[in-house]
């Protein structure tokens, strides 16, 4: 009886550990297809050798710093020295969720507008931290 016993409190422990842990886990939120094994650049690769880039798919990561209020169809992503690049959503997604603050990591193309250059994404995830 008292295995018994020891065996439900170990399995009662098991639960709740597993439920704590996973209440504990950064939740993420991806929209768009799937990334794809474009490469990883950082914002400040893109501000410094924007040519380098220019017209590819890359997938570049930060903090959302601002976002579009009405329709979070367009960001600004910064890095962790400040710098940050205008993301544009609005061609693939109408609409998204405000993740104002939170991680983002986006895929999409570097392109010249007027005088500087703007990242067109087409897929992103939110929250999740820094990748690896």
């Amino acid at each position: 009886m008292k295995t018994r016993h020891s065996i439900l409190a170990a399995a009662i422990l098991a639960a709740v550990l597993t439920l704590a842990a996973a209440g504990c886990a950064r939740k993420t939120s991806h929209f768009g297809p799937e990334f794809t094994d474009a490469p990883q650049v950082t914002i400040a690769q893109l501000l410094e050798q924007p040519e380098a880039y220019r017209r590819q798919t890359v997938r570049v990561a930060g903090q959302i710093e601002r976002q579009c209020p009405a329709a979070g169809c367009w960001m600004f992503l910064r890095d962790e020295t400040g710098r940050s690049i205008r993301v544009e959503l609005g061609d693939y997604f109408a609409q998204l969720p405000r993740h104002l603050g939170e991680h983002a990591e986006v895929e999409g193309e570097w392109i010249p507008k007027g005088d500087r250059h703007e990242f067109i994404g087409t897929r992103i995830r939110f929250g999740g931290g820094p990748s690896r």
